[in-house]
């Protein structure tokens, strides 16, 4: 058994993007709490995992962000079918460096970047008819240069302090393995779970 689930999670999220036909194979669940202590979910793109966490993107004035700055405390599930995993993680979101959002924007594709450069995530706007026009108008104003990274763009790591793997079993005895992080000891401790 791996006995760091961070090393685990990585190599079953390579399995994922290589396999299935999935369009969204990068995406996950992220859940934060708003303002009125619900729970709030969508799914994003995992950008990369680290040493540490999982590391994601976001406009940094979205609803996402602004819950994720009010209440750090985030959650992360990957529903990967077609390696037939589901991962469930619980942890503490933080900003990741200038640097690496830089690296990270970069890797957009210019109509990703474009639209992030055009619109303000999670405001409202009238009709659709205006969304596709101010799109199109950026696109024909771009001139394909260099386009910098925006002040309010940017990522968050989630630093996992608990997760859980559920490996499925067409017998319905899914094996689920509970990794608990102990500050104390720095370890992780693991936990074999019934089905």
């Amino acid at each position: 058994m791996v006995n760091d689930p961070l090393e685990k999670f990585q190599h079953i999220w390579i399995q994922a993007q290589q396999s299935g036909l999935n369009r969204y194979r990068n995406s996950v669940c992220i859940s934060t709490i708003d303002q009125h202590g619900f729970p709030n979910a969508r799914f994003v793109d995992l950008k990369a995992v680290s040493d540490v966490g999982c590391i994601f993107c976001s406009d940094l004035s979205s609803t996402k962000a602004i819950e994720i700055q009010n209440h750090p405390k985030v959650s992360l599930t990957a529903w990967w079918e077609h390696v037939a995993y589901q991962i469930r993680i619980q942890g503490i979101c933080q900003r990741i460096s200038d640097q690496q959002a830089d690296d990270f924007w970069q890797q957009r594709p210019r109509d990703a970047q474009l639209t992030s450069l055009t619109f303000d995530q999670s405001q409202g706007i009238t009709s659709v008819d205006l969304l596709e026009s101010r799109f199109l108008h950026a696109k024909k104003q771009d001139d394909q240069q260099y386009l910098p990274r925006p002040d309010t763009w940017g990522g968050f790591e989630l630093i996992p302090t608990k997760i859980e793997f559920l490996a499925f079993k067409d017998t319905r005895l899914h094996i689920r393995h509970q990794y608990i992080w102990n500050e104390h000891h720095q370890i992780w401790e693991v936990q074999l779970l019934q089905p």
